[in-house]
């Protein structure tokens, strides 16, 4: 797949992104899966969501960043993660969509962007605990998402 090529929505290849992201969340095998929530914008930090038969909630984020993450984009998948904590307090998965898999190459003195995700992870996961919560963060690169 070539994401720089994805099909516009509203002339957006963002919202594209987006919509893909969702229509393949609605077809996920969501055990205990009461009913499906596709928001529009503002989003409270989330594409879409599925609501649980105990009322709790798995939620996607998609994030069309075509290469290895800027610091600012960092600060902007932060700001949807604390967004999400603090408006779907049932929350407890959250996966992040992105069309890009993450570079590995452990060279010395230079975080990764996977080492950077684990130390997201477990800043996030710090957060839902300040708030008693217990939230799953998930990828969903690009592999994933060709495999979906």
């Amino acid at each position: 797949m070539n994401w720089t090529e994805i099909r516009p929505l509203n002339g957006s290849q963002n919202d594209g992104f987006e919509e893909l992201v969702c229509q393949l969340a609605n077809k996920e095998l969501i055990p205990n899966k009461k009913r499906f929530i596709r928001n529009g914008k503002p989003d409270a930090g989330i594409e879409c969501y599925c609501v649980l038969n105990d009322d709790k909630e798995v939620a996607w984020q998609a994030k069309y960043f075509t290469s290895s993450f800027s610091a600012t984009q960092w600060a902007e998948i932060d700001s949807s993660v604390r967004t999400a904590l603090d408006k779907h307090t049932l929350l407890t998965k959250y996966i992040i969509a992105f069309p890009i898999n993450p570079p590995d190459a452990r060279l010395p003195r230079q975080k990764s962007m996977r080492e950077k995700w684990d130390e997201h992870v477990s800043k996030w996961k710090n957060w839902a605990a300040q708030k008693n919560m217990s939230v799953e963060f998930v990828p969903w690169w690009e592999s994933d998402i060709i495999e979906r």
